[in-house]
């Protein structure tokens, strides 16, 4: 029964930090090159700054993650684990919230900066590296470890519907036989998760604010 328990519990480790490594490879380009855009946009023509907001609002009251599972290829054919097919909904998950998390943190507050920069004639690349990551960059890992906790949840949803992890112990193991002991595993383990997380990223982000 231990055994079981923390197989799972590091399923659903494995489930959150693979798709954040995932979700920060898709949203670093995806925001990068919309932040050259709106630091180009000089002429205000475009209004992209409300774009990752708007997307984020479309998605965020629908369960996207539920249509997302509907998609992942058969696992008979692809011979994987189900909590490594959980990467596909919770990365694409984790990418929505990052590139609305840097795009507002970005352009929050710096629109000064980012004229002054743009009449000294810096190119967006430097805008980007020099100015704005420095000033937010402290933001910037608090939203990170937010979009972690946010991956924590929707992976306990994952492994409800059978990808593995604690949801699927919760779900299938607990409630069923409303096993109360075990639900109460689940949400402690999954707790505990979150307050290392948070206590880690919150270490992090001080020691940049100190330099």
């Amino acid at each position: 029964m231990l055994a079981t328990f923390l197989n799972s519990y590091w399923q659903s480790i494995c489930m959150v930090l693979g798709s954040i490594i995932i979700s920060i490879m898709l949203a670093l380009p995806i925001s990068y090159a919309l932040l050259c855009l709106v630091i180009n946009n000089k002429s205000n023509r475009l209004n992209l700054t409300k774009l990752p907001g708007q997307a984020l609002d479309l998605f965020k009251y629908i369960p996207f993650l539920f249509i997302a599972l509907l998609f992942v290829p058969n696992n008979d054919t692809l011979a994987l684990p189900n909590y490594v097919m959980a990467f596909i909904p919770l990365s694409i998950a984790g990418a929505i919230l990052l590139v609305n998390y840097i795009m507002r943190e970005m352009l929050s507050g710096t629109k000064e900066l980012i004229t002054t920069a743009n009449n000294f004639g810096a190119t967006p690349g430097q805008i980007i590296k020099f100015i704005l990551l420095p000033h937010k960059a402290y933001d910037l890992i608090h939203h990170l470890s937010k979009t972690i906790i946010h991956l924590a949840t929707f992976s306990t949803i994952a492994g409800a519907m059978g990808y593995g992890g604690l949801g699927q112990i919760a779900a299938y193991r607990a409630l069923e036989n409303f096993n109360l002991n075990y639900i109460l595993a689940c949400a402690l383990a999954m707790l505990v998760f979150i307050k290392a997380v948070a206590y880690t990223f919150d270490l992090v982000s001080h020691t940049l604010q100190r330099r």
